[in-house]
């Protein structure tokens, strides 16, 4: 994915019912220009959930991703691994605006499913990285904050 990893950003689920496709992306919150291209295309937003960085909305793309691909067992110590590769399920021509990757058909991941899955795994997410904090701050400006101090550090010359 290629967004910027500290910026407000957020993931989306969009749809589309003449292609039988479901599609999870990720893009930057403020603009989502992303948004814009799909649904230029014919794509219906089903679900938009706000991140506060970029790579939060990368990582929770990448689990959905991985929760929609099927999987096999494998006989090598029980782990099981993917019965094709992720995502995909349209070719690149017929998404010129490109993510034809994260597609899935929508009789294997049906458009509530996707839904319902990104709003699960951002409530995980968010709970795992920003739990609520006792005394009242805002933990994601605490973040952005510490995020914001360590790039300082490493890459503005005093």
């Amino acid at each position: 994915m290629g967004i910027s990893h500290t910026p407000p950003a957020a993931v989306y689920v969009v749809g589309h019912q003449d292609l039988g496709a479901v599609k999870v992306g990720a893009c930057l919150e403020p603009s989502a220009r992303r948004i814009a291209q799909h649904v230029r295309r014919g794509w219906q937003l089903l679900a938009v959930f706000p991140t506060p960085t970029g790579w939060d909305a990368a990582s929770i793309e990448r689990r959905a991703i991985k929760a929609f691909t099927p999987t096999v067992p494998c006989e090598h110590r029980g782990i099981r691994r993917p019965l094709r590769p992720a995502g995909g399920f349209l070719r690149p021509e017929q998404m010129p605006q490109s993510g034809a990757g994260e597609t899935f058909d929508v009789f294997e991941v049906s458009p509530a499913r996707a839904v319902l899955a990104l709003w699960y795994l951002e409530a995980d997410h968010r709970a795992r990285y920003y739990p609520p904090s006792l005394d009242g701050s805002d933990p994601e400006q605490r973040h952005r904050d510490q995020i914001y101090a360590w790039a300082r550090t490493r890459y503005i010359v005093h």
